[in-house]
């Protein structure tokens, strides 16, 4: 899955008819299809007491929900887990349900033709956490049988990551984590570690997995288990600056943020993050050789990417220990039988 924009981006709303899709105008996020039918093959769904276009909303900005359908004043939401075939009724009905799919157009549907409405497959996909420390990615399909008038989900590949989140980068799934060690690393020893687990260093691909990643480096100031506890904590990320915009050189078009470095993370060639305050500050010489990236947590609200010295385990002056780094992997396809 590809979380960028589900919270950040602004929804398209196109009509025809009684039928409505919901998408947004990026080409990887999700769209709402709105038309008319009653699950009729269902577990417990989870129950919401808000108006139908308020769990529409609620569902396109949920992962783990793939249908909801209106039963005003409430809604109920499904998962794939307790979803298996939806009825398809006329409008005559006023029986509202709404599908998440993903979107692979900059555009929204045209609703004469998109199968998930006329008869055809369309594919999904969604979360779950089946187990303690697993988190999966499953793909999932929808068939519209126009001569039953049945719309049917059936699980098709899934991609499990434990202790690590699956998401998706060019169309592949990976299981990233931003790991934890049990002790202070500059960068050297940091990659040496990685070699061992057969994880490698990655980059930061977009605001979302920002996000993401900088809450789950601050939970972890809390889990701190040496005999100091510090202020901040780093985690090394993909990042190397360029000979190009090293000091004495001065800031420029050519080196402003992160034109300043370059990337070995393939799947985040651009990467996209919120640099601490007042940050890079390579090309100021302080500290001198600020030449690696890291992601820094903190509770004083200066948390986000900075450049340090590649050797620092420790910088003192920021009482910070470099705890770890934003390891992944690509995602191992397992076919439902």
């Amino acid at each position: 899955m590809n979380f960028s924009g589900i919270l950040y981006i602004a929804m398209l709303f196109v009509t025809l008819e009684f039928e409505i899709s919901i998408c947004s105008l990026n080409p990887n996020d999700y769209q709402m299809v709105v038309t008319y039918g009653k699950p009729s093959k269902f577990t417990t769904p989870k129950i919401l007491t808000i108006t139908f276009d308020d769990c529409v909303q609620e569902c396109w900005s949920d992962p783990t929900c793939v249908l909801v359908y209106d039963t005003s004043p409430s809604c109920q939401m499904f998962n794939l887990a307790n979803i298996t075939t939806v009825q398809k009724l006329n409008s005559s009905s006023n029986s509202r349900i709404a599908f998440r799919t993903y979107s692979t157009s900059s555009t929204c549907p045209n609703l004469t033709t998109t199968p998930i409405l006329v008869g055809g497959t369309i594919t999904g996909n969604t979360y779950y956490s089946p187990g303690t420390n697993l988190e999966v990615y499953q793909e999932f399909n929808v068939t519209l049988n126009t001569k039953t008038s049945t719309w049917s989900f059936t699980s098709t590949v899934y991609y499990p990551c434990l202790y690590m989140l699956p998401m998706t980068r060019g169309g592949k799934v990976y299981c990233f984590m931003v790991g934890m060690t049990s002790s202070c690393m500059n960068k050297t020893a940091s990659l040496a570690f990685l070699g061992t687990t057969g994880y490698t260093l990655m980059g930061i691909a977009n605001i979302w997995e920002y996000e993401y990643f900088k809450n789950t480096a601050i939970s972890y100031l809390s889990l701190q288990t040496g005999s100091k506890n510090y202020t901040r904590i780093g985690f090394w990320i993909d990042g190397v600056r360029k000979t190009s915009c090293k000091y004495p050189v001065v800031n420029s078009a050519a080196c402003n943020g992160t034109n300043e470095f370059t990337y070995s993370d393939k799947t985040a060639p651009n990467p996209v993050f919120e640099w601490v305050p007042g940050q890079p500050n390579g090309l100021l010489n302080n500290p001198p050789n600020s030449n690696c990236l890291y992601l820094r947590a903190s509770n004083n609200g200066e948390s986000g990417v900075d450049d340090m010295p590649c050797n620092y385990s420790v910088d003192t002056t920021l009482d910070l220990c470099m705890y770890g780094a934003l390891m992944g992997t690509p995602a191992n396809p397992n076919a439902v039988s």
